[in-house]
């Protein structure tokens, strides 16, 4: 887990503007597939109103089962500090499919 969190460090200390918000997507996801468990199409599909102060509470895609979990300060501190994709979503704008 370190390396991969120290890679993308390097990542975002290597790159352009643009580049730098992508890292700290990138950093966000790592902690909530992580912490969470999810798959990466729930995690990617994580919305502002599934989240509730410092919980989660989702629906998973595939199998409907529900998801609530007290999410650790380093995850919620990650999704503060993400730009949004959209006014909703964190990872992905919302629009289309994935």
């Amino acid at each position: 887990m370190k390396r991969i969190l120290s890679a993308d460090d390097d990542y975002e200390r290597q790159m352009q503007t643009r580049a730098k918000e992508n890292a700290r997507r990138i950093r966000a996801l790592i902690l909530l597939l992580r912490f969470c468990g999810l798959r990466i199409s729930d995690a990617v599909n994580l919305s502002t109103e599934q989240v509730a102060g410092s919980r989660l509470f989702l629906y998973t895609q595939k199998t409907g089962v529900p998801v609530h979990l007290v999410l650790p300060d380093v995850l919620l501190d990650a999704l503060e500090h993400t730009p949004m994709a959209s006014t909703r979503h964190w990872f992905w704008s919302g629009v289309g499919e994935l």
